[in-house]
């Protein structure tokens, strides 16, 4: 028999504690007055569990594809399956063999074109990000003009894009 058995101690008192987002440290050391390792001890001897899975539900890759013809969302997936953090998921989905959700964007003769033109104009790549064509996000913007070499090294070009992000960051 354990010390909280003697005095009394249940999973409904537990939990409660629980609720009051205690740790199990602060519930054994303030409250029960005992050391962790006894209420470590109880919580086994009872089956008592945090209510939160750690690492989330095991799927297969089929009920993977099942939930996305549903149409749902990566973050949705992870949080249907319980996953506390979404690199827990894509961990474990990346264990299963499942590739990662990437859009690739093609980077046509004409994207460049546009990008290149805002380029031009001295635009911010979050400005770019919103006027053109085809919809990305900024990282990927930025990637393209770094790689396709579309970033000019003018002087003057630079000095557009820094008196841009001094309006930016005064209207901001």
């Amino acid at each position: 028999m354990c010390i909280l058995d003697e005095i009394g101690f249940t999973p409904e008192q537990y939990f409660e504690l629980k609720d009051k987002r205690m740790t199990d440290e602060e519930i054994a050391w303030d409250e029960l007055d005992v050391a962790p390792w006894h209420l470590k001890q109880w919580k086994k001897k009872h089956g008592v569990r945090n209510e939160k899975i750690r690492h989330g539900k095991k799927f297969t890759r089929e009920e993977w594809e099942e939930k996305r013809k549903e149409g749902l969302t990566e973050p949705e997936i992870a949080d249907y399956f319980g996953y506390k953090t979404f690199s827990i998921y894509l961990r474990y989905k990346r264990s299963l063999g499942i590739p990662p959700m990437t859009k690739k964007i093609e980077r046509t003769p004409e994207l460049l074109a546009e990008i290149k033109k805002y380029l031009d104009q001295g635009l911010l790549i979050k400005e770019i990000t919103e006027k053109i064509s085809v919809k990305m996000s900024s990282a990927m913007v930025g990637r393209i003009i770094r790689e396709e070499g579309l970033h000019d090294e003018k002087p003057d070009n630079k000095k557009r894009i820094r008196e841009n992000r001094k309006t930016a960051r005064k209207g901001a």
